[in-house]
């Protein structure tokens, strides 16, 4: 039993920075084909490394400890995260442990007559082995999942409908696949934008009790991020302020989310950044007077379109929800 232990204890000294070594391997080679293609990096974490782009400049300073690396890029006008869930690293390592327990019971007669004074040294070898050849053999199931799912994920879906959409199809009659048939092999960027053409039909249909399911999901990824803001989610991050508002009054959240899309935010002229601005100027910062005049630059711009679709609508109804409120409130 004891000898047991003693091969367990080193076989993960020897898997452990295996799967940390070949996790950076693997990001390094997605980091190269970023730069080859023009990308840019806007945060890189590793170890207690920490890069992150901050007003157009790169700053490196030391933050928590992670054994697995992952960073976020940029590719023109689209984001892309590359983190990964510690969680799963953790279950990965686990498996690891029993598979790798296998593959030393494969390996170790290999190295059982190498000679004295190396038996302690075998199942370091036999870890460093199972890390490299689970990491190898995880990749390419990756691999093979995507050539054989290519354009049935949650990214093509969403392409999909906003194609649809475009064309001026109703949303009630754009089909929108139960997202949980692909969520497990979906990335974190991936589940928010599907997430966020749900919430617009939720709050659409005023189906608010699965409109909080989206939120709640929302919130959850983007907690776990830390708010750190990507442009190509902005209309998430307002649709949490706006959420954060009016629906689940939470001042502290929504403001949370406003002060990470603050800027773009205050800039913003479409419609739905008016609206965003006036409910959380009125039900946050308690300013009618100024949430009125927020909600009626809204309406300008949408008297000014030519179409007319179930977003324009939709933005209207709102507009027009928060105007009554006001004059209500305010005894006109």
């Amino acid at each position: 039993m004891k000898n047991f232990l003693n091969v367990g204890v080193l076989f993960v000294v020897g898997a452990m920075p295996a799967v940390s070594v070949a996790s950076f391997l693997r990001q390094m080679l997605c980091l190269l084909t970023v730069r080859l293609s023009g990308g840019k990096v806007l945060y890189f974490k590793y170890l207690c490394l920490d890069y992150r782009q901050e007003n157009g400049e790169g700053k490196m300073r030391m933050g928590q400890f992670s054994p697995v690396c992952q960073f976020l890029y940029t590719n023109g006008d689209r984001e892309y995260d590359q983190k990964e869930d510690i969680i799963r690293e953790a279950v990965r390592l686990l498996l690891y442990f029993v598979a790798g327990g296998l593959i030393e019971f494969i390996l170790y007669p290999l190295w059982r007559e190498t000679g004295a004074g190396t038996a302690w040294l075998k199942p370091v070898i036999a870890g460093i082995a199972a890390g490299f050849i689970l990491e190898f053999i995880g990749g390419f199931r990756v691999l093979l999942y995507k050539l054989r799912n290519d354009g049935k994920n949650l990214t093509a879906y969403w392409r999909e409908t906003l194609r649809q959409l475009s064309q001026g199809t109703p949303l009630e009659e754009v089909w929108m696949p139960p997202y949980q048939e692909l969520y497990s092999n979906a990335s974190e960027e991936e589940i928010l934008l599907y997430d966020g053409i749900r919430f617009m039909q939720k709050l659409w249909q005023r189906d608010y009790e699965t409109l909080k399911e989206v939120a709640v999901e929302c919130d959850w990824i983007i907690r776990h991020w830390e708010y750190q803001y990507i442009r190509v989610l902005t209309n998430v991050y307002y649709n949490m302020i706006f959420y954060y508002s009016c629906i689940e009054r939470s001042p502290e959240r929504a403001d949370r989310y406003y002060q990470a899309v603050r800027r773009d935010l205050e800039q913003d002229m479409d419609s739905n950044g008016r609206r965003v601005m006036a409910y959380y100027t009125y039900f946050c910062k308690g300013q009618p007077q100024e949430a009125m005049k927020l909600l009626q630059d809204g309406q300008k711009v949408l008297n000014r379109l030519s179409t007319n679709s179930f977003e324009t609508e939709l933005e209207r109804r709102l507009l027009g929800e928060l105007e009554q409120i006001i004059l209500q409130n305010q005894g006109i």
